[in-house]
């Protein structure tokens, strides 16, 4: 079949998606390359965090973008998604689609629709996007990132080390 398509074709999926190409030697002799994605990180990968979500932000102003983008709005973000990519595009797509629908963008907004979207009865202190936000990692147990071995985009190594 990846003969026929004649198309480039990428898999993807958490580390555990290994177990398919550690069992199935046709396909991962289809397939020799991987790249691993790993979440962004605030300590080393805060400037690439950024320009993600610039580079995400495209289509909508300019000074949208650039907020986006600042350095209080990207930290909070990281927080709100824990440095997985694919969450922090879908939380960019909502946010253009609100700034479509002529909402402004700004803190209140977020922290509405973080409420909304993605943690119903979150508490004012574990809303990244609250003005009393703790600054930390949502991946305590009952948390929004709580990691587990079975879920490898969400610092699944912190499950086997405790650092929640």
């Amino acid at each position: 079949m990846l003969d026929l398509l004649k198309i480039p074709v990428v898999y993807g999926g958490a580390p555990r998606a290994q177990i398919l190409f550690a069992h199935n030697g046709q396909l991962r002799s289809r397939v020799p390359e991987t790249l691993r994605l790993h979440p962004f990180n605030l300590e080393s990968g805060f400037v690439q965090l950024r320009g993600f979500l610039y580079e995400l932000a495209i289509g909508m102003s300019e000074a949208n973008r650039k907020w986006i983008a600042s350095i209080d709005v990207a930290t909070r973000m990281f927080y709100a998604t824990d440095g997985i990519h694919r969450t922090i595009a879908f939380m960019v797509k909502r946010m253009r689609g609100l700034a479509d629908t002529g909402n402004s963008l700004d803190f209140i907004t977020l922290e509405k629709m973080f409420e909304r979207l993605y943690w119903s009865g979150v508490p004012a202190e574990l809303n990244p996007f609250h003005k009393s936000f703790a600054m930390r990692r949502l991946n305590r147990f009952g948390e929004l990132h709580a990691p587990t071995y079975l879920d490898g985009d969400n610092h699944e190594s912190d499950a086997f080390h405790g650092e929640a």
